[in-house]
């Protein structure tokens, strides 16, 4: 059985942070989680509340932990391996019948006195129901807008009431956004995770959760449930599931906060943002006020609810509002603000005490720190931190009667968030800090992992933001059975920003924020500074030693070839070195070659600044020539060191004169009859992202556009031979060819126009035949980006790809009625502005290379030449951000920015995401594979 270990780590509310190791079988399924193991830090805590003699913390991505607080011991519950939702807690209420309740992103929590607990989510608290539409019109993976049968919104919402909606076989739960009048298509919240044909079946759901994302839970006085969600309110009736949307309630919004059952027994339910209420008694009411909800309260002693607000801005900066306001029986009234005494009219927290007693909390992000204002029965004390009210206010804080995000009373202490951990404090004794990551990872921002010969795993990670406080970071070592923490505090480590780890037989390489560290037998010793060259120097004959080391890592710290030349990269272009050799570098500026001889002169004087060089007609008559002599796409001219950009061919009306469109501007003002030469590049641009050596022995280097002094440089894959110095690059423009006939220019089209009469029936034909998002023209080189189709004029609105936006320039050359329109086989992917941003590389088992481009997708290129891309839209790669690629016998390894994690094996892909295994999050940092089969990923 093939065995995983995987490595999460973000700073979002909606994401995961940590580490995750698991077990998946070859083919998952829908829904499986055995084998995987989550590894995370939970002392970022988000909600404390005391049941019985246990301290609960629900934390960000680090799941759900019961404290002993008198022994220090923990159970710490984690998705997947533990029976808990999701690894992000948002709430936990007690029920009166003792039932522990856990709101998390991943679904909801309970944990009954007595019995399993037992984790509600969407999927299995719903089912598909009858089928009530299909589609009439294709929409691709990653679309959001679907035409379907139905003609107007109040079919729509008949049909899918409350708004949910499944498309064929696709197992995912949409949820309806919105209706476009305009295209007549439903809009879903989530982007299609396959592509659905004209004639899939569509079908309404049976409800259960509204959604995954819950953020709160609240118990009424008959013992129902209510679960509020980014999707509308959910309740839980003893197995049995009503749902309240927009859609068929009067629910303000789908978009549910914070909620309290006041007195009454009535359900108060907060729009955060919109700063509005609903609330249910039997019967639906809404109200509003200025502010925007962040928590509400009920007070003991008169059953009223209470609503901590933030100010309320509008999109031009104007706030109003915020402080604290109650529900008077009838109303909403603005209780307290700053100007009554308050710290701040920045509230989000509120708890009530005995005798009156009051306490709100104020959260200063920018100054990353919570104030606590107090009642003292006839004015406000503002105390600066929560640990300073608590101590001043132990006697009062031990009274507290409701739950609240300030603290928590348990066994003679009071209990807060500070610091990484949960504290407590009792006059006499002090604080006390209760710490998971003492045991466990020391920070969820995890950015690297590697496994060493031996198999055991390095993780590299930053700092966490723990609500006030920045805390952990560092080193993290898992020998298998514990795990070891390194940083600036206990070693020679110069900071806690980890970025990048390498692993050698008894070294271990780490990239932080401001040097470069080793770690050999049991000791650390620091470069300070971030040139890697001295690391390097020193430690040679180990970095080339571990290049055959058991195992798979994606280093970005350096790629050692055949020649056992160490290459290094970075933002000044990439250089190798060898102790014979010392270093070499090379960089755009001392690779490119300016052309012996001309290719024209000028045929006017060009002043400074201008964008526009007129030359010999003679020597360039016409745009295919124009693009042939300035192949590379740069050119210089008489003297200037300058390299300037070719955009576009320009006719003049004088005879013997042509022009030609440059960026940037002239460096200088150049006199009639200047030379023109051409340019030959090597390394295509200095911002290199990955390096590595191909399957010929040549060095493949990835690169991004970038601007070099005034110019603006392509990206691409720049290959070098060693030996000989030749350079070979590819661009999205040398590697892309014409390809079949798919229209006509229907009218004449005079030279940069950019609208091009075609027969093309509708925008959706010119979108099918051009799905490239390029086009080219009979008789003219020219590579063309496919910008819109009009479809009042019946016409493409066309770009040149390396015209900037400045010039906005459009066909290069006239073409006439009948001209044949082609579409356009890419090679390498690029933009829709026709460049490319390589990002990473890796060579496969039949020795093809793998390049991923930012933010487009996968090319690969083949032995013989031939290019295969691999975009979302085609179906299998999950995500058009790839975050790293590692190849691994006849499997390819891909992990993504926002889809989970791909394998490609013999033409076929299998995903592994947060809706069919246990992955945690979709965003994947690293990924690395034990010698024994273990996949670990951060």
């Amino acid at each position: 059985m093939r065995r995983w270990t995987a490595l999460f780590g973000l700073l979002l509310l909606s994401a995961v942070l940590g580490v995750a190791h698991a077990t998946v079988p070859a083919a998952p399924q829908q829904g499986i989680t055995e084998g995987w193991v989550t590894y995370a830090n939970a002392d970022r805590v988000n909600v404390l509340r005391a049941h019985g003699d246990t301290l609960w913390a629900g934390s960000v991505a680090g799941g759900l932990v019961g404290w002993n607080v008198v022994n220090d011991t923990f159970v710490h519950l984690l998705y997947p391996q533990g029976k808990l939702a999701g690894n992000t807690v948002t709430a936990i209420t007690i029920a009166p019948d003792g039932t522990l309740w856990a709101a998390t992103t991943g679904g909801v929590s309970r944990y009954p006195p007595n019995g399993p607990g037992q984790n509600l989510t969407i999927k299995n608290t719903s089912r598909r129901g009858a089928v009530k539409a299909t589609v009439v019109e294709r929409a691709r993976t990653g679309e959001q807008e679907i035409r379907l049968n139905l003609t107007s919104e109040s079919e729509v919402l008949a049909a899918f009431s409350p708004g949910y909606l499944m498309f064929g076989t696709d197992p995912t739960i949409y949820f309806y956004r919105d209706w476009n009048e305009s295209t007549k298509a439903v809009k879903i919240t989530a982007t299609l995770h396959q592509t659905v044909e004209p004639g899939t079946p569509v079908y309404a759901v049976d409800v259960g959760l509204a959604a995954d994302d819950v953020r709160d839970i609240e118990v009424d006085h008959a013992g129902q449930v209510w679960i509020s969600t980014v999707n509308g309110v959910s309740v839980y009736d003893n197995g049995n599931w009503t749902v309240y949307t927009e859609f068929n309630s009067p629910l303000v919004s789908n978009d549910a906060g914070a909620m309290a059952v006041d007195g009454q027994g009535r359900v108060w339910i907060s729009h955060q943002e919109r700063g509005e209420f609903t609330m249910f008694d039997g019967e639906w009411h809404t109200y509003s006020i200025d502010g925007t909800i962040q928590s509400l309260a009920v007070r003991p002693e008169d059953g009223k609810v209470w609503a901590a607000t933030s100010r309320l801005c509008d999109p031009t900066g104007t706030c109003r509002g915020g402080g604290v306001w109650v529900f008077d029986g009838s109303t909403w009234r603005q209780q307290y603000r700053a100007a009554d005494g308050i710290a701040d009219d920045e509230v989000h927290s509120i708890a009530f005490g005995a005798d009156g007693r009051i306490w709100l909390g104020h959260k200063f992000s920018a100054q990353n720190r919570v104030a606590v204002s107090r009642w003292t029965g006839s004015g406000w004390e503002v105390y600066p931190t929560v640990r300073q009210a608590i101590e001043a206010d132990f006697g009062g804080i031990m009274t507290t009667q409701t739950a609240t995000d300030l603290w928590t009373v348990l066994a003679g202490r009071v209990w807060t968030r500070h610091l990484g951990a949960v504290q407590g404090y009792a006059p006499g004794l002090g604080w006390k800090a209760l710490y998971t990551g003492d045991t466990i990872l020391n920070s969820n921002h995890t950015r690297a992992v590697a496994t060493d010969g031996a198999g055991q795993i390095w993780v590299a990670t930053q700092r966490m933001f723990d609500g006030q406080n920045q805390v952990g970071g560092g080193i993290n070592f898992w020998d298998g059975n514990h795990w070891t923490h390194y940083m600036a505090e206990n070693s020679n480590l110069a900071d806690n920003l980890a970025e990048a780890i390498s692993t050698g037989r008894n070294k271990v390489w780490v990239k932080t924020l401001t040097a470069f560290s080793r770690f050999s037998n049991g000791t650390w010793t620091t470069y300070l500074g971030t040139d890697i060259a001295p690391l390097v120097e020193a430690d040679y004959a180990s970095i080339v030693e571990a290049r055959d080391l058991p195992g798979l890592n994606d280093s970005r710290l350096w790629t050692v070839d055949d020649a056992d030349r160490v290459w290094v990269w970075g933002g000044d272009g990439v250089r190798y070195y060898r102790p014979d050799t010392g270093w070499v570098h090379y960089t755009f500026q001392n690779t490119l070659r300016r052309s012996d001889s001309p290719v024209t002169y000028l045929r006017q004087s060009a002043p400074r600044r201008e964008t526009r060089i007129w030359v010999s007609g003679d020597d360039i008559p016409d745009n295919a020539t124009a693009q042939f002599r300035f192949a590379s796409g740069y050119l210089m001219i008489g003297d200037d060191p300058t390299v300037y950009r070719y955009e576009s061919f320009l006719n003049h009306p004088q005879p013997g004169v042509n022009g030609l469109q440059i960026s940037p501007e002239l460096q200088r003002s150049f006199d009639l009859n200047t030379p023109v030469y051409s340019v030959d590049v090597g390394l295509l641009s200095n911002v290199v992202s990955d390096v590595k050596v191909g399957p010929d022995d040549r060095i493949w280097v990835a690169s991004r556009p970038h601007r070099i002094g005034s110019t603006d440089v392509y990206g691409g894959v720049s290959v070098l031979d060693v030996n000989t110095g030749e350079w070979e690059q590819y661009t999205v423009r040398n590697t892309s060819r014409r390809g079949q006939v798919v229209g006509h220019v229907t009218a004449e089209v005079a030279t940069q126009s950019t609208m091009v009469p075609a027969d093309f029936s509708s925008r959706q034909a010119a979108d099918e035949a051009l799905s490239s998002g390029f086009v080219m023209f009979e008789g003219d080189p020219t590579l063309y980006r496919f910008v819109d189709y009009s479809v009042s004029d019946n016409a493409l609105v066309v770009r040149p790809i390396f015209n900037t936006p400045k010039y906005l320039a459009g066909v290069q050359q006239a073409l006439p009625a009948g001209t044949q329109i082609y579409e356009v086989v890419l090679g390498l992917l690029g933009t829709p502005q026709g460049d490319a941003s390589a990002d990473r590389l890796a060579v496969d088992s039949a020795g093809r290379m793998w390049i991923a481009v930012s933010g487009v997708g996968i090319s690969v290129l083949g032995d013989l030449g031939e290019w295969t891309n691999y975009q979302p839209e085609d179906g299998g790669l999950p995500d058009e951000q790839i975050s790293g690629m590692l190849a691994r016998g006849d499997e390819m390894w891909i992990w993504t920015d926002g889809g989970g994690v791909s394998v490609f094996s013999n033409g076929n892909w299998r995903t592994y995401n947060v809706f069919n295994s246990g992955l945690v999050d979709d965003q994947v940092e690293a990924l690395a594979i034990t010698p024994n089969g273990e996949v670990w990923m951060a």
